[in-house]
């Protein structure tokens, strides 16, 4: 079962950036992430690599966990590169405006905004409401958990604002806060595994990401709990894996290569000194599928 209803379109209701940039020198656009593993970023980068080699022009990546010379790392690709985007937590603020003191366009990703940069991202929040009031009316779960770790991430913070809002608006008290978790599916597997082994599992786990929830589905399938009939599981990102599991993960859509395809374009219109929006904000859609307890998988 998919909800119909989009969370969010395509705007650009923060006006328009008349960028003043250098011309192209380096044939070549960057992109900066956190933590590059995994497949929302395999997903982004596909996005983010077909404009730009369309364009053609090369790609560098940097991924910045655990760097300890992170700064000469990001400031070196800012050498470079014409342009880089530079994807929720990756950077400190300041560390991204002095990249853009040497002369380099950005755009920012999935965090939130610095400054006037453009930046290209979903609504986090509104959909998460939308998935846990469903889960707590049309279901009748009263015992919800968020898994998933809120530090340095801003994505993240507004799903588990949204999961506490929901409970708010249906007349029940929040947890004190979510299980954190690093975002990953073996660290979604360990978790649960944790939870289980200590007495401890909710009715329902609603995961700050796909992996999560796949971690989480394969430790029930470990210690032979049924789901959803015991333990309900919802994810969000609809990554490829989602609909190949059993049962489907009922999840949150966002558009990953599409986001990192806006992102390129955004680079690309500032280096050729045309407006860019400001604000580009991508749709989302629930999806309702059986790891929640909907019939059917679809």
């Amino acid at each position: 079962m998919t909800d119909g209803d989009v969370q969010g379109t395509i705007v650009a209701d923060a006006g328009e950036i008349a960028p003043a940039v250098a011309p192209r020198r380096h044939g070549a656009l960057g992109m900066i992430f956190g933590d590059a593993g995994g497949p929302f970023f395999s997903e982004l980068i596909t996005g983010f690599e077909s404009e730009t080699l369309n364009a053609r022009l090369g790609v560098l990546i940097l991924g910045t966990h655990r760097l300890s010379n992170l700064n000469d790392l990001a400031l070196d690709l800012a050498d470079r590169v014409d342009g880089v985007g530079i994807v929720a937590g990756a950077l400190s603020d300041d560390l991204v405006r002095q990249i853009a003191a040497h002369g380099v366009s950005i755009v920012l990703l999935s965090r939130e905004p610095v400054d006037a940069f453009p930046t290209v991202h979903v609504d986090n929040f509104a959909p998460t409401l939308a998935l846990t009031r469903h889960l707590i009316t049309d279901h009748g779960y009263r015992s919800l958990q968020f898994l998933g770790s809120t530090t340095g991430s801003p994505d993240v913070t507004e799903r588990w604002e949204g999961f506490r809002e929901a409970h708010r608006q249906c007349g029940l008290e929040p947890p004190a806060g979510p299980i954190h978790v690093l975002i990953g599916q073996a660290e979604g597997l360990h978790r649960t595994d944790e939870l289980i082994r200590q007495g401890e599992l909710p009715r329902v786990l609603v995961c700050a990401n796909d992996q999560l929830a796949l971690g989480a589905l394969s430790a029930a399938r470990i210690h032979g709990i049924r789901v959803p009939e015991e333990l309900a599981i919802t994810g969000w990102d609809n990554i490829r894996m989602s609909d190949l599991v059993s049962p489907m993960l009922t999840t949150i859509h966002q558009p990953i290569e599409e986001l990192g395809a806006v992102a390129a374009r955004s680079l690309l219109a500032q280096i050729a000194g045309k407006p860019v929006a400001q604000e580009t904000l991508l749709p989302t859609t629930n999806i309702y599928r059986g790891s929640c307890g909907c019939h059917g998988n679809a």
